[in-house]
């Protein structure tokens, strides 16, 4: 499979296509995904498919990726294989598939929906209410349809079961929420953000139906994870501990189990929270959390994280330096790509060539996954501990290091100040290794060879801007 872009400059092509260069073997890309993932028993920071691998996510996402999203009534549909193939190209596993639970929000209208508009009556947004007791089936084949296109080419898919954002934030009196008062026939009303909070028991039910509903539709699916709520707030934390119990105990009576996911709370939510959940896996709101424990596997998500204005105000370097820097804590990756978005100040996409000022991320999170790929993972933890002159690190100890350097400079991480310089020791096991030095900026190795080493060893950094050296029996 090609490394090359049709979006990418012809002389980033000629580097990026050096990552290729990296990899022994092509089985681990593009391959039919394989599963269900499990949480990796000797180094629980990670996910394997049963073949005894690390399997490590690293990807991107857009908001219309199962229903369709946007200004027209009906919203236009989305090029769901295009896609598809931008995600194979930078060789990514792991997506999200989005789903919106205002039909028309404050910026955006939302089709299809998981139950049928039936009537009798007019709903807030002029159209027929919704019958809660009856699922559209349009919208679960689709569903259906979408993740299993994801697993033909490696991509294992998070599929998200509600969204908390717009029912705290883009509200309106004509956004014709199934959960309204008026927009259901089924005698249904949860104001505000009740229907998340674990306070209306006939809502809970209606939600409990529909989560059921969604395990029949993909469970028999190797790449399947489930993510409870996107950004749903403070006040959703009982609500998402009865979905995640719920999830769990309905897959046990089913042929396979999925991983499990809560991600971060807006407003109000603490990574604590997500830490106690039974949840098998967390997008925190840390943007450079702690060192994974392996008391969850953590999947850092720009879209809770790192937030747009955040990773602007850095620049190309931190951009980098965030992918870099979470691999080597122990954490996956994704990034929240506005895709072919038009949003002011965000991204201005051409058409459909996309805005290039998001490639340093979109290829930093291609790089990371290379070597992923390239390191036995399941044997490595981070290290921070062993390097010494600013720096981090990824290790077995006497097998194989892994050691990124950001670019020289000041920067600030969990609100202390750090000088990175140019040469930087590392406590190792004394014997002969390999090395290589790898450019995050030009995507391309740089140097290879040998060297031997006592217990610890003093590298000069030979690259100018940011450098990731691997180190290996």
């Amino acid at each position: 499979m090609s490394p090359r872009r049709t979006d990418a400059a012809p002389g980033r092509l000629l580097a990026l296509a050096s990552v290729a260069a990296l990899l022994h073997g092509a089985t681990a890309w593009g391959a039919q995904a394989t599963g269900p993932l499990r949480t990796l028993a000797q180094n629980p920071r990670y996910f394997t498919d049963g073949g005894g691998r690390a399997v490590y996510l690293a990807g991107s996402h857009t908001w219309a990726s199962l229903q369709d999203m946007g200004t027209e009534d009906p919203p236009a549909p989305f090029d769901y294989d295009a896609y598809l193939d931008f995600v194979t190209r930078h060789r990514y596993n792991y997506v999200r598939l989005w789903t919106c639970v205002l039909p028309h929000g404050k910026w955006l209208n939302c089709s299809p929906f998981p139950w049928r508009r039936t009537g009798a009556g007019i709903a807030s947004d002029g159209k027929p209410r919704f019958d809660l007791t009856q699922f559209d089936p349009a919208y679960f084949e689709r569903l259906r349809s979408r993740v299993i296109a994801a697993g033909e080419r490696g991509i294992y898919v998070s599929v998200m079961l509600f969204e908390g954002y717009g029912v705290e934030f883009h509200r309106q009196p004509s956004d014709g929420y199934p959960f309204d008062a008026g927009n259901n026939i089924n005698g249904v009303s949860a104001p505000g953000t009740t229907s998340q909070d674990f306070s209306r028991p006939q809502v809970t039910a209606f939600q409990d139906a529909y989560v059921r509903k969604v395990i029949d539709t993909v469970n028999d699916l190797d790449n399947v994870l489930y993510e409870i709520a996107n950004e749903a707030g403070a006040y959703s934390t009982r609500w998402q501990y009865h979905m995640i119990s719920l999830v769990k105990g309905y897959e046990a009576t089913r042929t396979k189990q999925h991983p499990v996911g809560m991600t971060a709370q807006y407003s109000g939510g603490s990574d604590r929270v997500l830490f106690a959940s039974d949840a098998d896996w967390i997008s925190p709101l840390d943007a450079l959390p702690p060192e994974a424990s392996g008391k969850k596997v953590v999947i850092n998500d720009t879209d809770h994280s790192y937030i747009y204005q955040q990773m602007k105000a850095g620049g190309p370097p931190a951009q980098i330096a965030w992918a870099w820097e979470n691999f080597a804590r122990g954490n996956n990756i994704a990034f929240m790509d506005p895709y072919l978005v038009v949003w002011p100040g965000r991204n201005a996409p051409n058409g459909n060539q996309l805005d290039p000022y998001w490639d340093v991320l979109r290829d930093a999170l291609m790089d990371v996954r290379s070597y992923a790929v390239k390191v036995d993972l399941s044997a490595m933890t981070p290290h921070g501990d062993l390097i010494v002159g600013g720096g981090f690190c990824l290790a077995r100890p006497g097998a194989q290091y892994l050691v990124f350097t950001p670019a020289a400079g000041r920067r600030r991480d969990r609100a202390v100040a750090w000088v990175f310089g140019r040469h930087f020791t590392l406590a190792t096991v004394p014997g002969s290794y390999t090395y290589e030095w790898f450019d995050p900026q030009a995507h391309a190795v740089t140097a290879r060879g040998a060297v031997t080493i006592g217990d610890t060893a003093t590298f000069s950094v030979p690259i100018s801007g940011a450098s990731v050296l691997w180190l290996r029996r």
